[in-house]
């Protein structure tokens, strides 16, 4: 992830407009994006470079539902609970209080914090907020031992939710709102759009469902691609972005929108240098992903931030395929190539 240099533009109350061509974009190229984003019925975007606003388009200050992207935002709030010693990742289940109603075997109880947050428990459960689907797909219960196999499971990502509720002594979502929405001056975060879903006779631990806007969503990514420094402030610790967003697992079928080389961290997908879609994605880059079109890439090999929302209230769903074909289009009217 690049470190924030003394020359770095940051955002104030508003993101202020830049002019892509005095920074070297191809305005033809990025005219062709537009209608791509059209076309493919994208609900908003938007494209930081260097800090800047280079491109965006639609409705980028509609609170759009986040889906997963809301565990990337929880991975970033565990940061500093764990660097404030409020929270032990190694703390096994069984020491944290957790459970469910069907029960956890022994073998289960022996998962840690920091298994959930790379998805590696060995709990295979159901989840709150989870396609039908999984159910296809979920390994057998006992099948593997915590830590020795990767599942993307809500089960596991909601559990980190119940367990940093506990170790905060507040809910997420107030937690984003005064230690990141108020520092980053989001403009259209507001907490009330937010709250957990309760799918009792699932699971007893919710989803935390967060909504939150394009331009909003693009200071949370610039955020991270700069380590956690906002201006001259401190606001997430530059260790926890560092071990929380490299590749602690290898990631494949039946993953569909996966591809070989991707990997996953805490709550976070890590790509590979390159796709085999030819998406140039450069050294270091980092995904967090949505159900439905919701996509916010950290490039720091381009100094990118780019985000993709999808009105998935009452709008068209976008294809991961077709995210990835725009992201690509997109980079071709950068002034240059990865760092």
């Amino acid at each position: 992830m690049a470190t924030a240099q003394s020359t770095d533009v940051w955002p104030g109350a508003t993101w202020p407009d830049a002019d892509p061509a005095a920074l070297g974009w191809d305005l033809k190229r990025l005219s062709e994006v537009d209608q791509m984003a059209e076309e493919i019925k994208s609900a908003a975007c938007v494209a930081i470079h260097r800090g800047e606003l280079v491109w965006q388009y639609g409705a980028t200050s509609r609170n759009f539902k986040c889906h997963s992207i809301r565990k990337s935002i929880l991975s970033v709030l565990c940061g500093e609970l764990v660097e404030g010693d409020a929270l032990d990742l190694d703390l096994t289940l069984a020491e944290l209080g957790i459970d469910d109603d069907a029960g956890l075997t022994d073998q289960e109880r022996t998962a840690t914090a920091r298994h959930l947050l790379q998805g590696r428990s060995g709990v295979f459960l159901p989840g709150a907020y989870e396609s039908s689907s999984f159910d296809r797909i979920r390994p057998t219960r006992g099948s593997h031992t915590p830590g020795t196999h990767w599942f993307y499971s809500n089960w596991d990502f909601n559990a980190v939710g119940t367990i940093y509720e506990r170790a905060a002594g507040r809910t997420p979502f107030t937690a984003f709102a005064e230690d990141l929405a108020a520092p980053l001056q989001m403009e259209d975060f507001t907490i009330d759009r937010c709250g957990y879903l309760y799918e009792e006779e699932i699971s007893r631990h919710p989803a935390y469902l967060f909504r939150m806007s394009a331009r909003d969503m693009a200071r949370f990514g610039l955020l991270v691609q700069r380590r956690g420094r906002w201006r001259d402030a401190r606001v997430v610790s530059a260790r926890w972005l560092e071990e929380s967003t490299r590749r602690h697992s290898e990631v494949g079928p039946p993953f569909s929108f996966t591809a070989p080389g991707f990997g996953f961290g805490y709550m976070w997908w890590v790509p590979p240098t390159e796709s085999p879609f030819g998406l140039r994605y450069g050294e270091g880059a980092v995904e967090a992903r949505g159900s439905g079109g919701h996509r916010l890439a950290l490039l720091p090999a381009w100094d990118v931030v780019f985000v993709h929302r999808a009105n998935t209230d009452d709008g068209p769903r976008v294809a991961d395929a077709r995210i990835d074909h725009l992201l690509r289009v997109l980079l071709t009217a950068h002034p240059d190539g990865p760092n």
